[in-house]
């Protein structure tokens, strides 16, 4: 009954489903964009770490990083990852999508002479 079980390709199925609910039931933080562009650099980034099966991007606007003296280094978006591992294990990982500050505002410099 067991042979039968596994060679009618049931445990197999049953297996890709009970996988399915381990990733479902990932808690990711809320969406707060939807973009493709932005999923797609996400899981380029971290494709070393594993096979990314979920991304959400929980920032709603991109957010200027800077240095200790208010010069912008970067922008980022915030995101959180869903990820197979080669020996099947699951993982939650948070991360950003960095790109290049292009301005926007300007910078303002206070001296004292």
């Amino acid at each position: 009954m067991l042979d039968e079980y596994i060679s009618s390709g049931k445990l197999e199925a049953n297996q890709a489903k009970y996988k399915q609910e381990i990733i479902d039931a990932v808690r990711l933080g809320k969406p707060a964009m939807t973009n493709t562009t932005y999923d797609a650099m996400a899981k380029t980034g971290a494709a070393e770490k594993g096979k990314v099966t979920r991304v959400v991007i929980t920032s709603a606007v991109w957010t200027v990083a800077k240095t200790e003296y208010g010069f912008p280094l970067h922008k980022y978006l915030d995101v959180d990852l869903a990820i197979t591992d080669a020996t099947g294990k699951y993982w939650l990982a948070y991360g950003q999508i960095r790109k290049q500050y292009e301005g926007g505002s300007p910078i303002i410099i206070n001296c004292d002479t």
